[in-house]
C-alpha cells in the first residue's frame, strides 16, 4: 500500500488491522475538527493536517513554512483544545513541512 490519501485507504479497511483502522478514522475525524476550529481565524487552515498523536506529542504537517510561526505562537491553545479532543495529554508540538496530498508545488 503506497501513500495517499487516507479516506481512500479507508475504503478498504477490510485489509487493514482492526486498531489500525479506528486511529485512522479518528484522525480523520480529528483533521475535520481541526480543519474548522482553525478555520475562524486562519486563513490557511487547509494546509495543516494532524499526522499523527501519541501523548504527550502530536506532530502536525503544514504545507508552507510560513504556517509554523503562527502556529507556534498558538501551540499551547492546540495542545489544549488536542487534549479536550482526545482526552490525552499533550506538551510537544512536532511540525514537518511538505506537500500535502493535492497540493501541487509551484517551481519558480
Amino acid at each position: 500500500m503506497n501513500a495517499g490519501r487516507l479516506d481512500t485507504h479507508l475504503e478498504h479497511a477490510s485489509l487493514l488491522p482492526r486498531g489500525l483502522v479506528a486511529h485512522a478514522r479518528h484522525l480523520a475525524a480529528l483533521n475535520q475538527a481541526l480543519q474548522q476550529w482553525l478555520a475562524p481565524q486562519d486563513a490557511w487552515a487547509e494546509q495543516v493536517r494532524i499526522a499523527n498523536y501519541r501523548a504527550p506529542q502530536v506532530t502536525l504537517i503544514i504545507g508552507s513554512a510560513a504556517i509554523a510561526t503562527p502556529l507556534r505562537y498558538r501551540q499551547q491553545d492546540l495542545l489544549d483544545w488536542l487534549g479536550e479532543q482526545t482526552g490525552q495529554r499533550f506538551s510537544r508540538l512536532e511540525i514537518s513541512i511538505r506537500a500535502l496530498p493535492g497540493q501541487h508545488r509551484v517551481r519558480v
